[in-house]
């Protein structure tokens, strides 16, 4: 038996994810809070690291000489290159110092020795998403509850971010270069069709964007990428010069102008993720029906058509049709009856509809 790998891509479902401090802190909401992308969850704080120097070594002296040069004792606080201790030479000339390495405070000085420890690391952990607050994870943070479309990728890179989407070519098969990426591309998330190369992520480091969504990459590049990108990237569809697919491609141009959260992470807490994009749809000031994990399709609904014939109409859901039809690519599947202005109604499989918030 063979059960391929599954990749999402819809333009509208519920979604749930998790955010989580990676050390015990104070979760900052509760059950049922409405969440915009840039709210904090909560807030944490862990010590500093420890750090042991050895001043005697650095300044040439022995264990027992080394106290007399110490310009710091225990508790004092030290920043960033300044003097722990200083030798100096004849009439001020071949002074030798040692400086801190870190921000923090002396913990102990003991034959030489400094034990030094950095300043404590705060963390404030924002949501990311827009939505809802589901479960609270004690002392970590929360399980936050969404709206929206969602493309999940095949291979990524960087951590979470979200901005605006901006379509920076006009097909899914043209190459996102340094060329299509203007001026103003600063603080949006682009899209581009069938590659990425050097050059284009050299000028989207410049503009200070805030991710990249492209079809695919060369393999050369998967050295470099890795080295440090200060934005999150996300593959569509793989290794070269391959073409976004068209839904993917169709899903995100459709949504443009809109905010979306962009992920480029494949691990998770030592589990195997997927980097993802969410368009986030207009937040609802009421909880989610349980029993159908989103909001079910009415008869009056206005809804988009997704799919060819129609793709891109616009109509109203007449009636929701409980006996599945043949469609055209000889599946059968459940739909509905949607009226579509200057026509009679057509009937439209359910995958293919996007409600019109």
């Amino acid at each position: 038996m063979y059960c391929p790998t599954e990749a999402t891509v819809t333009p509208y479902t519920v979604i749930r994810r998790e955010r989580r401090l990676p050390f015990r802190g104070d979760v900052l909401v509760r059950v049922g809070d409405w969440l915009e992308p840039q709210d904090v969850v909560a807030r944490g704080s862990r010590p500093g690291q420890i750090r042991l120097v050895d001043v005697a070594k650095a300044l040439a002296v022995s264990d027992e000489q080394a106290s007399k040069y110490l310009r710091k004792s225990t508790g004092d606080a030290i920043q960033t290159g300044e003097i722990i201790a200083v030798k100096r030479g004849p009439i001020g000339l071949f002074s030798k110092a040692y400086r801190s390495p870190i921000d923090g405070s002396v913990i102990t000085v003991s034959r030489g020795r400094v034990l030094l420890q950095s300043a404590p690391e705060t963390l404030e952990l924002t949501a990311a998403l827009r939505g809802q607050v589901v479960k609270v994870i004690a002392g970590y943070g929360a399980l936050i509850e969404t709206q929206g479309g969602l493309v999940e990728g095949v291979w990524g890179l960087g951590e979470r971010s979200w901005g605006v989407l901006k379509m920076a070519v006009a097909s899914p098969d043209q190459p996102l270069t340094a060329k299509s990426i203007e001026a103003k591309s600063q603080g949006y998330i682009l899209v581009g069709g069938s590659v990425l190369d050097a050059a284009a992520l050299m000028q989207a480091s410049k503009m200070k964007v805030k991710g990249i969504v492209v079809g695919g990459i060369h393999a050369s590049l998967m050295e470099e990428v890795g080295a440090g990108l200060p934005f999150p990237l996300v593959i569509t569809e793989g290794l070269g010069e391959m073409p976004m697919a068209s839904v993917v491609f169709d899903l995100l141009q459709s949504a443009e102008g809109q905010e979306a959260f962009i992920s480029g992470q494949v691990d998770q807490q030592g589990a195997r993720v997927r980097p993802e994009v969410i368009v986030f749809s207009p937040i609802r000031a009421e909880p989610f029906p349980a029993e159908c994990g989103g909001w079910p399709l009415r008869p009056g609904d206005l809804v988009r058509i997704v799919r060819a014939p129609h793709l891109g109409a616009i109509g109203t859901v007449k009636a929701i049709l409980d006996t599945p039809r043949p469609v055209n690519s000889g599946l059968v599947m459940k739909g509905a009856d949607v009226a579509l202005p200057g026509s009679e109604s057509v009937f439209v499989p359910l995958a293919n509809l996007e409600r019109i918030q």
